[in-house]
């Protein structure tokens, strides 16, 4: 079983400046198996989106089109 976890990253652009973003880590049990930065701009809809991908248990192999309609389309419903 894996574990979906958020990170938090101080980022920089060019338009942008100084930000603050998070993105997701998924881990097994002693690794990660990959991580995705910089897609929330807000902690709480981050950590919204983390309790969902573990509540479905998502699997890996899903989460980059997860992560991509999200993105598209807003919520996780």
């Amino acid at each position: 079983m894996v574990t979906y976890k958020l990170i938090e990253e101080a980022c920089q652009d060019d338009i942008a400046g100084n930000y603050i973003s998070y993105g997701i880590i998924c881990c097994n049990e002693t690794t990660s198996i990959l991580e995705i930065h910089d897609i929330f701009l807000s902690c709480s809809d981050a950590k919204k989106f983390i309790d969902k991908l573990n509540k479905y248990e998502l699997d890996p192999i899903h989460i980059e089109q997860v992560v991509d309609e999200y993105l598209q389309y807003g919520d996780l419903s």
